[in-house]
């Protein structure tokens, strides 16, 4: 899960309550959370907004103001504190276009027989 630098966490915040407030738009943006509808945003992304809407929330900002900040919905920040992990139905999870296993070996085999590329074993 990526996480972020607590300084990270910190400017977040100051942007959301401090003197140089920046508009929603452009913050959800920055964090990653704005878009269309549906849109999958990373486990990740949504933990950190969470731990930055609640440290926020420690310092004196009202939650409701928070999810304004960012072009978010109480309801969604709520539902990510809840859970981060993508509860989408009929969405698949992997890339049905990337290689299998077998499809990459069978690729490195065929470059080190054609003398394209050397043996991972001899470099």
């Amino acid at each position: 899960m990526a996480r972020y630098s607590e300084q990270f966490g910190n400017n977040i915040i100051q942007k959301m309550v401090g003197p140089e407030r920046q508009s929603g738009p452009d913050l959800s943006r920055e964090y990653g959370v704005s878009g269309v509808r549906g849109r999958m945003i990373h486990p990740g992304v949504k933990q950190q907004v969470v731990e930055d809407i609640e440290k926020a929330v420690e310092n004196g900002a009202p939650v409701s103001k928070c999810c304004d900040v960012l072009v978010m919905k109480l309801r969604t920040f709520y539902r990510w504190r809840k859970s981060t992990e993508d509860k989408r139905k009929g969405v698949s999870k992997t890339n049905s276009r990337a290689l299998r296993e077998s499809e990459k070996d069978a690729i490195v085999e065929f470059a080190v027989r054609s003398g394209l590329l050397i043996p991972p074993s001899t470099r």
